[in-house]
């Protein structure tokens, strides 16, 4: 029996269709809105250390790159700059200069703006491997 030309495109569409809604249920104004709670939340985390408001500020830096990149549509710029905001979350919580209850909520909150971006990016993919190459 010949499956109808038709149907193996309706069957990628309904496929496609549901990665879509699986990857993010979040439409495509709500990644700036991530980013800026972000940048928020760090904001009022507790950083200890001689150089605490510098890494405050270092950290806070890097999200305002990312926001000022995805506004500007460099989508895998913007994705770089958070994966760097994560790595030195990281590096500060290994330091014992921020918990790791806060640095879990961060990086967390990091990666849901990350996971956002496949939306604007119209990919049914990571971020990462969008954004790969």
């Amino acid at each position: 029996m010949r499956v109808p030309a038709v149907m193996p495109v309706l069957l990628v569409a309904a496929f496609v269709a549901g990665i879509g809604s699986a990857v993010s249920a979040r439409s495509v104004p709500d990644c700036p809105d991530l980013i800026a709670q972000l940048r928020d939340d760090t904001g009022s985390v507790a950083i200890v250390g001689r150089n605490a408001d510098k890494d405050r500020d270092g950290l806070i830096g890097k999200l305002d790159e990312a926001l000022a990149k995805l506004e500007a549509e460099k989508f895998c710029d913007a994705v770089r700059k958070l994966d760097n905001f994560i790595t030195k979350v990281g590096q500060l919580a290994s330091a014992a200069k921020m918990s790791l209850e806060d640095a879990n909520q961060l990086i967390g909150d990091a990666e849901d703006a990350i996971a956002c971006i496949p939306c604007i990016l119209g990919a049914a993919t990571s971020a990462a491997s969008a954004c790969a190459g």
